[in-house]
């Protein structure tokens, strides 16, 4: 892993992604393969773990998958109410 450096022309720090505290909507989204409105979304709600800063919730990277571990049984799926369908058995759960 390489750890965080400067840029040696402009002078900025370069943090490489895995060292990074949190990870964007858009990020997550293209990560899971979901629009960036349904990370958004679950957000609002509650759903994913975040931390709120200066009033804005950030997603903290490093609990993102050991909450996405935790979702994957079907008694949780009427938590992601309005988010499509059973990935398991393609039912609506919206």
């Amino acid at each position: 892993m390489m750890p965080a450096r400067r840029d040696p022309n402009t002078g900025e720090w370069i943090v490489p992604e895995e060292e990074k505290a949190f990870i964007t909507q858009p990020e997550l989204a293209a990560k899971w393969g979901f629009a960036a409105s349904t990370i958004s979304r679950w957000v609002v709600k509650g759903i994913l773990p975040t931390v709120n800063i200066d009033g804005r919730r950030h997603i903290r990277r490093d609990l993102i998958d050991d909450w996405l571990d935790e979702q994957t049984d079907l008694g949780r799926l009427d938590q992601l109410q309005g988010t499509g369908a059973c990935p398991h058995c393609n039912k609506s759960i919206e």
